[in-house]
This record gives structure tokens, sequence and C-alpha cells, in this order.
């Protein structure tokens, strides 16, 4: 008898529990404009609706007309990225000497600063010494490293193996590869280059209708700027532009009001700093902030015994940020989001990102629209999204727990008396 009531307890609370989880749900939507044709896309979430997500924007989902959640991938921007990319050199030319060597004449014609030498190797089995020099006049030669070891090339899975010869850093026009072949035939070399890393910035978007108040406090020798935005978004970037005096060095601190609950229900305000730093006349003042959320920044500035700084204007900016999904053409999309405690969804696609071209078409959406303010159907409430019945079918499931509880117990005390 215990365990029936228990089983009937749980099948109860797999009834209410959907209905307690009732109120959880998204508070906004935005359309996303139609694509050409079927592929992957990059699907751009602007100011607007980024300022509406949890700060680690896992409340969005994007959907098809019919409601059927659509599997993405959450990729933002970086400030900076270091990427990789082998530049392939000219071969001016590939002389073989029976039974003593190969020289490989390679061109560097834009004068770049090296300090390696990319080969690509048909597979062999066999180990060669070799010896780089560079010039600038294919006359003149000059030794930059002796006696390479040449491993052997035994890709597994190609026909052919890159071999990297690391050397001191060198500009010269041109870098010839000697290669001892007196104990064995040459080795077929396909190409020559170099891998050359580079940074790369981040994509940001300025926030519009940004505006700033600038108060002066002489008694204090600081000036406070107030920036104010026309809704909370996450700031990564800002921009201050001073246009007078033409010289100056001033500390500063940008930060943000908090207030917190004291004792007895006490509210109290207080400065929080996002960031310390010095305003300089040398260079671009743009000021890193890393997706602080806020409606309103403050600009607290030490100006000692100066006059005042002079404000051009100031400018937010957010890193770029995109969802990166397969669209189909004809198909109508939206995004529905806004719901902070929503967790991350778990989708099989984040596992092939490396499969999907990193310079897929972008798609823009629409502005967000309250969901309150979303046209109803036709259809009306039914059963199971009329508020009255729902709360109705929660009491009857919570007195019919308490009756189940009430039998349990007395049942237990009947056998223990």
């Amino acid at each position: 008898m215990k365990r029936a009531i228990i089983n009937q307890i749980g099948v109860l609370l797999g009834i209410i529990l959907p209905f307690l989880s009732w109120g959880q749900h998204f508070q906004f939507k935005a359309a996303v404009n139609e694509v050409p044709e079927n592929n992957y896309y990059r699907i751009y979430l602007s100011p607007y609706i980024t300022g509406h997500l949890n700060e680690a924007y896992t409340d969005i989902r994007l959907y098809t007309g019919k409601g059927q959640e659509t599997p993405y991938v959450l990729v933002k921007e970086k400030p900076v990225s270091y990427k990789t990319l082998f530049k392939e050199y000219t071969i001016l030319s590939k002389t073989t000497r029976e039974k003593s060597g190969t020289s490989l004449v390679v061109e560097n014609t834009s004068h770049t600063r090296i300090n390696n030498l990319s080969l690509l190797i048909k597979n062999t089995a066999v180990q060669k010494r070799a010896r780089l020099s560079g010039s600038d006049d294919t006359t003149h030669w000059y030794i930059i490293a002796d006696n390479y070891l040449l491993q052997t090339a035994n890709s597994t899975s190609e026909t052919a193996e890159m071999k990297i010869l690391n050397f001191p850093l060198s500009d010269y026009t041109y870098y010839k590869l000697d290669i001892n072949d007196s104990l064995s035939i040459p080795i077929n070399i396909l190409k020559a280059g170099y891998y050359d890393t580079y940074a790369e910035n981040g994509k940001y978007t300025p926030i519009p209708d940004l505006s700033f108040q600038v108060q002066d406090s002489s008694s204090r020798k600081q000036t406070y700027v107030k920036i104010s935005l026309p809704e909370p978004a996450y700031i990564d970037k800002m921009e201050l532009n001073i246009s007078q005096p033409a010289y100056y060095l001033r500390h500063a601190r940008l930060g943000i009001y908090k207030t917190v609950e004291g004792k007895r229900g006490k509210k109290k305000q207080y400065f929080e700093v996002i960031r310390e730093f010095d305003l300089n006349s040398s260079h671009v003042n743009n000021i890193p902030i890393s997706g602080k959320w806020s409606e309103e920044f403050f600009l607290v500035i030490d100006n000692a015994d100066n006059p005042p700084l002079q404000f051009a204007s100031v400018s937010a900016y957010q890193l770029n940020t995109y969802l990166l999904a397969n669209l189909r053409s004809g198909e109508n999309y939206h995004l529905e989001f806004n719901d902070p405690d929503r967790p991350a969804p778990q989708y099989d696609l984040t596992y092939f990102t490396d499969k999907i071209p990193a310079d897929a078409a972008l798609i823009q959406t629409g502005l967000p629209i309250a969901l309150s303010n979303v046209t109803p159907t036709e259809t009306g409430p039914t059963f199971f999204t009329n508020k009255l019945f729902i709360w109705v079918a929660i009491g009857i499931v919570i007195a019919l727990l308490a009756y189940m509880s009430y039998r349990m117990v007395k049942e237990t005390e009947n056998r223990n008396g």
C-alpha cells in the first residue's frame, strides 16, 4: 500500500511540475529576415536584442514559423584574434646534381621578416641534411643556418607532409636550401612558404542614441561625465574624443552606480569601478570594458591643477554577436528571448563548428517586440493556457497530494499501534 501511494504521488508530481514551470517563458520576439537559399547563415544580434539577454547569452532560441526549435551556435567576436596563414613562395629554381645534392631557391618578394621556412614534401622514409642561406641578388649568398636534419615525411592521412625549418629572424629577398643527396636520390619538394601569424581586430557595432553630460568641480578638481544609453546594453568598448587642451595626461575611473539593500531593508548606493586608466593626448582613448551591462555609465577624471577637459564626443560599442544556423529558403524564422534563468540549449551542432563555413553570409533581424504585444491567435485560450483552469488544476493536485499523505501517515500509525 505504501509503495502504491508513493507511486501515485510521483505521477501527480509529474503532472503538477509542468504547470509550476508555466510562468517561465520568453518576453520578446524578433523576426529573422528571409534567406535566398538553403545554407548556413550568421544571424546578427543587434544591441537591441543582446541588451535583453542574460550575461551568458543563454536565454535565446531560434524557431521556424511552425514553432519548431532550430539548432544554432552562438558566436561572439573577440577584441583581437590571432590567426596563422600559410603564404607560398615562388620557387625560382630547383636543380638536382646526381649523387651530390638538390638546390631550391625561393623568392620573398615582399621582404617580409620571417623566422621559418615550410616545405611540403612527398612522403619519404629517408632523412636528409640541409643548409639554408640568404641573398638579395641571387649572386652573393650568406649562411643563415647549417646542418639541418630533414626528418622522414610519413603522413598516414595524406601523400605529403609539411616540414618546418626554424631559423633566426631574417628579411632576405631570396632563400636557398641546399640538400645533401650524396647517400640517396632526391626528395620531392612540392611547395615552399612560411607561416605568418597576424592579429585581426574584432568587429564592433556602435550603440545608437547615446548621450552624455559633463560637470566640472573646481573644489574637488574633478570632472564628471554621465553617459546615458536609451536602454540597457552590454558595452565592450568606449571611445572618448577630447577636443581641448591639445596635450593632456589625466587619471580617470569608469564605473556604474549600484544599489544594495542594507540592514532593516534600507537601500544603499555605491560606485563600482569598472576600469581605471589614463586619458592621454598621444593616442586614441579607446577604453575596453569587457561586456558590462548597464543603462548609465559614469566617468570621473582627476584634473589636479589643470583646466577641465573638453569633450567632442563619447561613443560606446558592442562586439558583434551572431547565431550560426542552417536556414531554409521560404521558411519564416524568428527569435524568442529574455528569460534570465533559461539554461543554454544542448545542440549536436556545437560539435561540428569546424565543418561550417567561417564566412557564412550575414542575415539581419527585425526590432524586438514584447510577446505580450503579439496579436493572439483566433483559437482563444484552451484548458492548458487559461490561467484560471491552470490554478484550479494545481489546487486539485495539491489537495490530492495532501489526502494521500494523510492516508499514508494514518496507515503507518495503525500498523505501529
